[in-house]
Formats: structure tokens, sequence, C-alpha cells
């Protein structure tokens, strides 16, 4: 809801390996009490970042951040990860075909960890499609919309103290001229 205020402008940018797309963007607005009243969004990790290559590894950019938890923050705090893998071959088909853990630290202690993975891809409803849509792969199916990862941080953190969080994934090195990346 803080995004939606004065005006907001929305861009689709599409980097697909198909013919052709269309995009569809539907608002469904709920009447009623939220579940809590978002007073902020701050971005910590954006882009996307090479995976597997020793001259250039992704914890070069997956930094730890300080992150101050707003004294108003007295309803919870969120971390809301979109995360998906690209690319492929090499060892491990990585990063779009393997499935991989990513762990969330905070303060330098782990708290979470997923899969970044989605199968069922072969399920997808939007039939027919050309290409590889079929196989599964890191957190994202072709025509699908792309799963959240959702951790609770409200235990974990106090508002109107500074924490640190990092986003960590496993060592991995890649084989071959792919460029794999998160």
């Amino acid at each position: 809801m803080p995004l939606f205020r004065d005006s907001a402008e929305f861009r689709v940018l599409y980097e697909g390996y198909q013919d052709g797309f269309t995009i569809t963007l539907d608002f469904l607005m709920i009447e009623g009490t939220p579940a809590r009243k978002p007073i902020g969004v701050q971005p910590l990790w954006t882009g996307g970042y090479s995976f597997g290559i020793t001259t250039d590894p992704i914890e070069s950019h997956l930094i730890p951040i300080n992150v101050n938890i707003p004294s108003g923050a007295t309803g919870g705090t969120r971390f809301h990860l979109l995360q998906t893998g690209h690319g492929f071959g090499g060892s491990d088909n990585c990063a779009e075909f393997c499935s991989k853990p990513h762990y969330l630290m905070i303060d330098g202690t782990q708290r979470f960890t997923s899969q970044v993975w989605r199968d069922k891809c072969g399920l997808n409803p939007i039939f027919p499609q050309g290409g590889t849509w079929i196989y599964d792969r890191a957190n994202w199916c072709p025509g699908e919309r792309v799963h959240p990862f959702l951790y609770e941080l409200t235990p974990y953190v106090t508002p109107g103290n500074t924490h640190v969080l990092d986003l960590d994934l496993p060592p991995y090195t890649k084989l071959g001229n792919n460029f794999p990346g998160y």
C-alpha cells in the first residue's frame, strides 16, 4: 500500500527467449482491516548476480546490510524475497535447472533456509507453450508468477534497533562457458 500513493508507474521488462508475449496486470483490492499496517519498504539487494564465477562470487554482491527497524514497527517486520535462477549448463545445470538453498542470517545467526526451486512446471495451465516450459526451474515456471519467500522477522528484531541481514547461497563453481545467475 505505501507504494500506491500519489502516482505510480509500472514497467514491464521482457527478457525471454520466446516470440511475443502479452501482459495482463490486475490489482485485487480487498476491503477490510489489513493484517498489519505497512509503514515502509526498504529494498536491500536488487538486480541479478553471477553464480559460480570464482572471479566474481555472488557473496561479493550479497553483502551483509545494516537494517534499521523503525520504532513504529510494533505490528511486526517481514522480509520479502523474490529470487529466481537463470542460465544453465556445465556442472549441476545451474542456476536455472538446479535446486540450491538460500540462507537468511539475522545478526550472524541463520534463521531461515529455503530451496530456490519450483517443481511441477509441466502442469502450467497456460497451454500450449513453445520451448522448455515442462522442465522444473529455480523458483519460476514460464508463464507463471514467481513465488515470493516470506520470512517473519518479528521474533528476531527489535523496533528502533539496527540489525544485520545477510542472504547467503552455498558455494558453487560453474564449469563451461555458461553464465548462471540469481
